[in-house]
This record gives C-alpha cells, structure tokens and sequence, in this order.
C-alpha cells in the first residue's frame, strides 16, 4: 500500500463500544481500552499534549464522558 505521510485522522479519538462496555481512546494504530469514562478523557488529553494532536470525541461516548465531567460539580 503507498503512504505519502497523510494521516487521515490527525486526532486522538474517543469512542464508546456499548457490546464490551468500554471507551477506546485510538491515536493512529494504538488503542487503550477502559471502562472508566474519565481515564479514557484524561488519557486521550495527555496523548493529544504530548502529541500535539487534537481530542475527537466521538457521539457515542459524549454523553457519557460529559456526565462523568459533571458529575463532581
């Protein structure tokens, strides 16, 4: 396959698999998996820092990271 160094997602994602019960935080080919909401948050901030990358939080795991957010308040 020809790569010509684009990245078609420059990001540090996050997404929730509801069959596992788990977010995913994927930045290129590396995943972390967990089911605790604010590790994935936290975790997808620190790799973007280091990374120099942006969060994507996907739809599926929105609500649920912003409950979790919140939730302290």
């Amino acid at each position: 396959m020809f790569t010509n160094g684009f990245n078609p997602r420059p990001e540090v994602s996050v997404s929730y698999n509801p069959l596992a019960q788990e977010f995913v935080v994927r930045e290129g080919t590396a995943t972390y998996h967990t089911t605790d909401a604010m590790d994935a948050y936290n975790t997808a901030i620190h790799i973007a820092g280091r990374t120099g990358r942006k969060v994507a939080i996907r739809t599926s795991a929105k609500s649920r990271i912003s409950k979790a957010r919140y939730a302290d308040v």
